[in-house]
C-alpha cells in the first residue's frame, strides 16, 4: 500500500490505474472467486492482464441494485449470455477501459431459468491479450477529456449477447451447475448483494486514501 501511496505523489494517473487493477479487479477475484480463478490472479500480479472494474452504469451509480446489465445462463450451451438491454445500462466512467484493460470484473444480474438472483460479479475478457483487439460482442469507448487526471482512461462498456464461460461467475457465494441448479450461502437476494459489495470495501478505502494525498498535493 505504501508503494502506491508514494506513486500517487509522483504520477497521479499511473497510480490510479494500478489502484483500479490491484485494489478493485484483483482483490475482487481473490475475495469472490474460487480455486479455478487463481490463474487470473497470477496473470494480474505479473501484469499479463490489466484489469478494470465495471460496476456503475450510465443511469445507475449509487443505486447498484438497479443495474440493467444481465448475465443469463443458457443451459443448452452451458454458458452465460451477457447483454446490455438499454443504453441506460451502459457501464460508464470505468477506469482503464478506454485503452488499457483487457479484462474486467462486470457486475450483472444473475438470471437462471427466468429467476433473477441479484447482482453478481463476472470475470470478462474485453480485449484479446495478444492483439489487444476488442472481443466481438463488446463495445468500448472513451468518456473523453476530463477536468483533471486525464492519465486515467475512463471509458464505457456495452455488451451485445457476449457469451462467457460458466466459470466466469465468481462463485464463492453463489454457484450454478451445468444443469442450471443454483446454490448459495445466502437465501435472500439482499444478503447476497451485501456480500458482493463488501468485497470492494478495502479497495474503496485505499482509493480514498490516494485521493486525499492527491488533493493535498494539489493545494
Amino acid at each position: 500500500t505504501s508503494i502506491f501511496l508514494l506513486t500517487a505523489l509522483l504520477h497521479r494517473g499511473v497510480s490510479t490505474k494500478f489502484a483500479v487493477h490491484f485494489f478493485l479487479y484483483t482483490k475482487c477475484i481473490l475475495t469472490l472467486g474460487t480455486a479455478k480463478h487463481l490463474k487470473y490472479v497470477e496473470n494480474a500480479l505479473t501484469l499479463k492482464d490489466m484489469g478494470s472494474f465495471g460496476l456503475t452504469e450510465l443511469s445507475h451509480g449509487s443505486n447498484v441494485q438497479g443495474i440493467l446489465t444481465n448475465a443469463v445462463f443458457d443451459v443448452r450451451n452451458n454458458d452465460f449470455v451477457l447483454y446490455t438491454p438499454h443504453e441506460r445500462g451502459i457501464k460508464f466512467w470505468i477506469g482503464n477501459v478506454a485503452h488499457t484493460a483487457n479484462m474486467c470484473i462486470v457486475a450483472a444480474n444473475l438470471i437462471v431459468k427466468g429467476k433473477d438472483f441479484g447482482v453478481h460479479m463476472f470475470l470478462v475478457e474485453i480485449r484479446d491479450r495478444v492483439t489487444h483487439s476488442i472481443i466481438p460482442g463488446v463495445t468500448l469507448g472513451d468518456c473523453g477529456e476530463k477536468m483533471g487526471l486525464n492519465g486515467v482512461d475512463n471509458g464505457f462498456i456495452a455488451f451485445r449477447g457476449l457469451r462467457i464461460s460458466r466459470d466466469c461467475l465468481l462463485d464463492q457465494i453463489t454457484q450454478v451447475d451445468s444443469e442450471g441448479n443454483v446454490t448459495s450461502r445466502f437465501e435472500h437476494k439482499n444478503e447476497r448483494f451485501g456480500v458482493q459489495l463488501s468485497a470492494l470495501s478495502d479497495g474503496r478505502i485505499k482509493l480514498s486514501a490516494m485521493s486525499s494525498i492527491i488533493a493535498i498535493k494539489g493545494t
